[in-house]
């Protein structure tokens, strides 16, 4: 009983499983239903491409078990997490993704490119820099009721000590270093994480429907997927955009198509 309660906290509290409600909360705060695709998209670089990795490589035989419990087989293992971290927060900001996303990327970057340099010579607890990690990051999005997300890591730490993954020291450095290195990297971006928290609010008036597409259309397509809320007002319904037609049955198409095509780039 106590044996598997060790396994399925290990399992639980794995980074790729730890990743999708993170990412997800955060990209709903950010830019909600739009940044819920982000999420999706950044986890499926950051965690999709290193877990494909491991399940290859224990089918194939280059890596021993999913834990990855030689050492040996962890530099390469974090190699691959570097380079999918920095293929994420590339096209993150290449792309205009939301702010907080972005941070996260850049942080998975900074924490492996730790793990790489502790990894080739000690085995350092990676389950321990991911529950620190992501309980940092939560604290700087959600403030200190987020603190109880700490809890966990006692209740991990005997979970790999108990397994004999890892020996004392290599938890508490693996919960420092995981902490650290987060705190840092939010800290130092704290403008990109205020301007995913603030709910910008952008208010456009036209005169006719489609007035908003041709000059700004991608600037509050833009706005809206950041999680900005961008309302347009047409000052008319497009009376007399249609020759030949009735202004009433003019003015429901044109209203018809207005909406229609507001609902695309999520403006209200």
């Amino acid at each position: 009983m106590v044996d598997r309660l060790a396994r399925w906290t290990s399992v639980l509290f794995d980074s790729s499983i730890l990743s999708l409600p993170v990412f997800c909360a955060f990209g709903w705060m950010a830019a909600g239903t739009a940044g819920l695709a982000w999420a999706g998209f950044a986890l499926l670089i950051v965690t999709g491409i290193p877990l494909a990795y491991l399940i290859l490589g224990k089918w194939l035989g280059w890596v021993s078990d999913l834990e990855m419990t030689q050492r040996s087989e962890r530099p390469r293992f974090i190699l691959i997490s570097l380079s999918s971290d920095l293929l994420a927060l590339t096209v993150l900001c290449f792309f205009h993704g939301p702010p907080l996303l972005r941070v996260m990327a850049l942080t998975y970057l900074c924490l492996g490119a730790t793990m790489f340099t502790i990894s080739s010579f000690w085995k350092i607890s990676l389950h321990m820099v991911g529950v620190s990690g992501f309980s940092t990051a939560l604290v700087f999005v959600f403030g200190a009721p987020a603190l109880i997300a700490f809890l966990s890591l006692p209740l991990v730490a005997w979970a790999r000590w108990h397994r004999r993954k890892h020996t004392i020291p290599q938890l508490i450095a693996g919960a420092l270093a995981g902490g650290i290195i987060t705190a840092l990297v939010f800290g130092c971006s704290g403008r990109f994480i205020q301007a995913s928290q603030m709910k910008h609010s952008l208010l456009v008036v036209t005169a006719h429907p489609d007035d908003e597409n041709f000059p700004m259309g991608g600037t509050l397509a833009k706005y809206a997927a950041e999680g900005a809320r961008v309302v347009l007002v047409s000052a008319t319904r497009g009376e007399a955009g249609l020759p030949g037609m009735a202004p009433a049955e003019t003015a429901r198409i044109r209203e018809a198509e207005l909406r229609a095509a507001g609902r695309v780039p999520g403006l209200r």
